[in-house]
């Protein structure tokens, strides 16, 4: 029982081990792509392999995450104004955010439409002005989070906690 036991709590930092990799290389790569390759500020022809680029790598990343690594992504995005609704250089449509730990932060103005985060932690998140249109949102935590002006269009809140959440002027 002890030596399972040892195991397990291997593999477990095993795959922790592993996941603290894939994301620093990923900010590492992204660091490349806005230092060197003026990632959502270069010519046309060049900026659209580029944000292709970053986007694969991005959505790649998010796939192999846990929940807290995958807030830190998200965060990233949005301190680094890629995933900016009014001017999205990194596009998320589709991007695996279940179970993201996003509780607390600010992602005001974000694009987050169509986006997977089912039983993501979001409570008492600033997400006024931020595009969830068709964001899954099931069972996720919404408790008091700021999501005035949003956009949540088609979004699916199936057993969602928006208890104390802020819907004023949200988009329905």
């Amino acid at each position: 029982k002890i030596e399972n036991q040892r195991a397990h709590a291997e593999r477990k930092l095993a795959v922790q081990h592993a996941q603290d990799e894939a994301l620093q290389a990923y900010l590492s790569q992204m660091s490349t792509l806005l230092l060197e390759k003026d990632l959502g500020n270069s010519d046309k022809q060049s900026e659209v392999k580029t944000e292709t680029l970053a986007q694969a790598r991005t959505l790649t990343v998010l796939g192999r995450l846990g929940a807290a690594r995958k807030g830190l992504v998200i965060q990233f995005l949005y301190e680094t104004s890629l995933i900016n609704k009014d001017n999205t250089v990194v596009d998320l449509d589709g991007a695996n955010l279940r179970g993201a730990n996003l509780g607390g932060i600010n992602l005001s103005g974000a694009d987050l439409s169509s986006t997977d985060l089912q039983e993501a932690d979001l409570k008492e998140a600033d997400l006024s002005s931020t595009n969830l249109h068709s964001a899954h949102l099931s069972h996720a935590n919404l408790r008091e989070a700021d999501l005035t002006s949003a956009n949540l269009q088609e979004a699916d809140f199936k057993e969602t906690n928006l208890s104390g959440a802020d819907l004023s002027g949200a988009d329905l």
